[in-house]
């Protein structure tokens, strides 16, 4: 899951910094609070089986846990695309897609041993990235006309929730508090070397921020990191899809009925929404999600988390009201 972290954080940080300003800071900490939210409530949860056929609520949260994580896999495709094989154009997305569908098909696996170390060495490259940040000087600043209020907070906080839940995959215990403040750090260190106008002029501004850091030869470090991270991450959100699909066929036709019906709309919307639309589509989504998970609970941290994300689903539309 902390693959899903570093591979959404370049994106995330683009557009809530677009649509916020400097409060995406506070956006990054209230979608990891409702993530603890959720977490306390007991979500995700796959509905149980029932003897006779399920009902329209079920089908519901059902549908849109597959949709989430489709849309997760969108986002990884694009991000792989802009990043890692810009030079592909839109092939770089297909090929990530096209990689983890025969990954699937083939019964392939990312061993346990390997994500462990892989996590950590996302860490130490999110802690390289904020040191270089904080190295060199800060460029001027340059300041938009109409800057993020303190109503983007919300904005922030919807397209930031995807990074730590979504696709019935939901960020736990420490791993959430390591996440959420690493994020932080990463986002404190960008905005402070680009400002949040640069930040938000694109979902690739953080090869901007390394070339304003006089560091261009981290770039294609960079490059190897997404890549890294957009993979791990687009398998998790493929065997989300299989574990919802009830997809434990050990023949390699059950697995290829599964993960060819999500990779081809996940490569179709990398390519026709690019970074930044697939991630806004993941945000409605994933936040759809968790409001109906949420509302068939009847404790408080259920409430809670209901009262939570319907803020967050109305705080998308701040950027198109202002």
């Amino acid at each position: 899951m902390l693959g899903r972290v570093a591979a959404f954080i370049p994106v995330v940080l683009a557009v809530a910094a677009a649509g916020a300003g400097w409060w995406l800071l506070g956006g990054l900490v209230l979608a990891a609070c409702l993530a603890y939210c959720a977490q306390r409530a007991g979500l995700p949860r796959i509905p149980a089986a029932q003897d006779g056929p399920p009902s329209g609520s079920v089908r519901l949260r059902t549908a849109l846990r597959v949709a989430s994580a489709v849309a997760v896999l969108a986002v990884c495709a694009a991000m792989f695309g802009a990043y890692t094989v810009p030079g592909l154009g839109p092939l770089g997305p297909v090929a990530l897609v096209l990689l983890v569908v025969v990954a699937r098909v083939a019964g392939v696996t990312i061993p346990a041993e390997l994500l462990r170390w892989g996590g950590g060495l996302l860490v130490v490259a999110g802690l390289v990235f904020v040191a270089v940040c904080f190295a060199v000087a800060p460029a001027q600043a340059v300041t938009a006309p109409n800057g993020g209020g303190p109503s983007g907070v919300l904005f922030a906080a919807a397209v930031a929730l995807p990074m730590f839940a979504g696709g019935g995959v939901l960020l736990r215990s420490w791993r959430l508090a390591l996440a959420a403040g690493l994020g932080l750090l990463v986002a404190v260190a960008a905005l402070y070397q680009s400002g949040p106008f640069r930040l938000g002029l694109a979902p690739t501004s953080m090869r901007d921020v390394l070339a304003a850091a006089d560091a261009q030869l981290l770039v294609p470090v960079l490059a190897v990191v997404i890549g890294l991270a957009t993979l791990g991450a687009a398998v998790a959100a493929m065997e989300a899809v299989a574990e919802v699909a009830s997809d434990s066929a050990p023949d390699v036709r059950g697995r290829l009925v599964t993960a060819v019906p999500a990779g081809l709309p996940a490569a179709v919307l990398a390519v026709a929404l690019g970074p930044a639309a697939a991630l806004v589509l993941a945000a409605v989504l994933t936040l759809a999600e968790v409001l109906t998970a949420g509302m068939s609970l009847r404790t408080p941290t259920g409430r809670v988390t209901v009262v939570l994300t319907a803020l967050l689903l109305a705080g998308l539309s701040l950027p198109l009201l202002s």
